[in-house]
């Protein structure tokens, strides 16, 4: 095994034993007072060269090595906030409470779009809305930006994926660099392909990127398995999309009960969602993946569940629409149990990507921020930008079938 610049194990061990076989002499009686300064000079410098050798070689040991592969599970339109291993008082989350010993938790995690598109092609290039130009009006990454995929494909690994939401395509370029990716109508369906997908993956003897979008959490919210616990009554008060609008434009009754049920119905999606996690970590490690890959739960953006009397997201940036979750878990659960509290962004996330994998940054990248070194600044500063004129009348054209909702869009900047 290689040392520290290069110095295998016998050489550092040879070092060391020459230096005492040199200079470990004995004091003579009858030595003057020059020549015992010389000797105590002479084992000093000794001791120094021995503590730097010590002290590299340690450091080396002590490095953490770059994860093998990479797992991503964007739990679609997951607010942080209604998860309780990040404080909610209901028990939504007992999967990742009992285990988060062995993640890195992001505490405070804003996504660059309050809706799929933008925020996605954000997480994956390293670029602002503002900068790629996926959003309202023009709902595709162009192909001359370079994401995530595209440079592990370049670097050797294999890229898999499913997703349930649709915007993830060939269309909207969301998934250039993948060599296999499917769409999924239920996460059931993605759940029952994933362990010989994953035994495909580790068969094929290269490393691996694989990426998975569910929306259990998306209007009109997969409850069910958890309905009862809830206390949700039936299907819900917001089961389709219509209503969803209609509520928003004023022209629906959406009372106090039925918000209570609305997030009631949330809460128990969010429940299921603690199982899919629990799924994913049991097949990893059933396929001894668990402690070689860097495994993310993530979300592209929250939802409004009444807040600020909207419903669902992508018309406005109140901060329950971008509040999301990070918990990262490194190959032997390195750093499990951290928190990292200061302000990050998504858009950070190809950088540390990268740099989990040990993957070198194109040069594009080479200074960009990563989740632990970005700025509050440049947030409010590109939602800003986001929701320029032209993104807030696409918005409005979109709402044009609900006159009374285009009248009340209003974009709004969070400031932090």
């Amino acid at each position: 095994m290689p040392g520290p610049e290069g110095v295998g194990i016998s050489t550092v061990r040879g070092a060391t034993e020459e230096g005492i076989a040199t200079h470990h002499k004995k004091l003579p009686r009858s030595s003057s007072p020059s020549a015992i300064r010389h000797w105590l000079t002479d084992l000093a410098l000794v001791t120094l060269i021995l503590a730097a050798i010590g002290g590299a070689w340690l450091w080396w040991l002590a490095r953490p090595t770059p994860a093998r592969n990479l797992v991503v599970f964007v739990f679609d339109t997951l607010r942080a906030d209604r998860m309780s291993v990040y404080g909610h008082s209901a028990p939504t989350t007992p999967f990742f409470e009992q285990t988060s010993g062995e993640f890195l938790r992001f505490a405070d995690v804003k996504a660059p779009a309050p809706w799929t598109v933008p925020s996605h092609a954000s997480m994956f290039t390293g670029l602002w809305p503002a900068e790629h130009g996926a959003q309202w009006g023009k709902i595709y990454l162009d192909e001359r930006y370079v994401t995530l995929a595209e440079l592990l494909r370049d670097a050797g690994f294999y890229n898999f994926g499913y997703s349930v939401n649709l915007f993830l395509s060939e269309e909207t370029g969301l998934i250039q660099g993948f060599e296999d990716f499917e769409t999924a109508k239920r996460t059931r369906d993605i759940l029952a392909k994933l362990p010989a997908a994953l035994e495909k993956a580790a068969a094929s003897g290269r490393r691996f990127f694989l990426l998975v979008n569910v929306m259990d959490a998306h209007i009109p919210f997969n409850m069910h398995r958890y309905r009862k616990q809830f206390e949700v009554e039936k299907r819900g008060p917001v089961w389709a999309h219509s209503i969803k609008w209609r509520v928003n434009a004023g022209t629906e009754r959406f009372d106090d009960a039925m918000k209570q049920q609305h997030r009631a119905a949330y809460d128990a999606a969010v429940r299921y969602l603690d199982d899919v996690g629990r799924d994913v970590v049991r097949m990893l490690r059933d396929h001894e993946l668990l402690d070689e890959t860097a495994l993310v739960f993530t979300s592209d953006h929250g939802e409004g569940l009444g807040w600020h009397a909207e419903i669902g997201h992508s018309i406005s940036a109140w901060e329950e629409q971008l509040d999301v979750p990070l918990l990262v878990r490194f190959p032997h659960a390195r750093r499990g149990g951290l928190v990292f509290e200061p302000t990050t962004t998504l858009t950070a996330f190809t950088p540390s990507a990268l740099d989990w994998l040990g993957v070198p940054r194109p040069a594009h990248l080479r200074d960009a921020p990563g989740l632990e070194h970005a700025s509050r600044a440049s947030l409010s500063a590109d939602y800003r930008d986001y929701f320029s004129e032209v993104s807030r009348q696409s918005n409005m054209d979109l709402a044009e079938a609900y006159p009374e909702l285009a009248k009340r869009v209003t974009h709004l900047h969070i400031l932090y």
